[in-house]
């Protein structure tokens, strides 16, 4: 009799139509934690990565008499850059001058390696010589020192009373990076 039925649905009709149900629905599901996925990965926030040690500590005594002979204690001190990485910086004076040491621990911000984020190359007017230290070491006008190193940035600036030559300048800056490098 069912034969005979002409609104009567064929069980395999039945079945096509929950599988094709089931599928919608798992299409729907995946566009739903798709689209949601893909605006929270358009709206995530950036945590920086952990910032690095004291520089101070990092520093022989002996080496900062060099550079600065009449000088007051060195200060270590911290600060946070424009794209939200955590320094570590270490100030020194003295009547002879001033070294400014900075170390930036850079992860990825915005998709960029470390690489893109501490290009050294860019906006400088001066000499710039390069330098055998980390990954990459830069050298303006014998009074800063960039060096990249991993994902760490290094940044000394020394000022010294105008009678220090530019090579004293130069292998002072070189001796700072280097200890500072082997602390990292």
């Amino acid at each position: 009799m069912l034969d005979d039925d002409p609104f009567a649905e064929h069980p395999g009709a039945v079945a096509r139509r929950r599988r094709n149900g089931r599928r919608y629905l798992f299409l729907l599901l995946g566009a739903v934690l798709l689209g949601q996925g893909g605006w929270t990965a358009l709206h995530v926030t950036y945590t920086p990565e952990p910032g690095p040690k004291a520089v101070c500590p990092m520093l022989r005594p002996e080496l900062l008499d060099v550079a600065l002979p009449d000088r007051d204690p060195a200060r270590d001190g911290s600060e946070r850059t424009e794209s939200g990485f955590l320094g570590a910086t270490c100030t020194v004076r003295g009547a002879s001058g001033e070294l400014w040491i900075g170390v930036t621990r850079v992860g990825r911000a915005g998709g960029d390696s470390p690489w893109e984020i501490l290009e050294l190359r860019r906006g400088w007017i001066g000499e710039l010589r390069q330098v055998r230290l980390g990954d990459d070491a830069l050298l303006v006008d014998d009074q800063l020192l960039q060096i990249r190193h991993g994902s760490y940035l290094v940044w000394i600036e020394y000022a010294p009373e105008a009678t220090v030559a530019p090579e004293a300048r130069r292998q002072v800056l070189v001796a700072i990076g280097q200890e500072v490098l082997s602390q990292l």
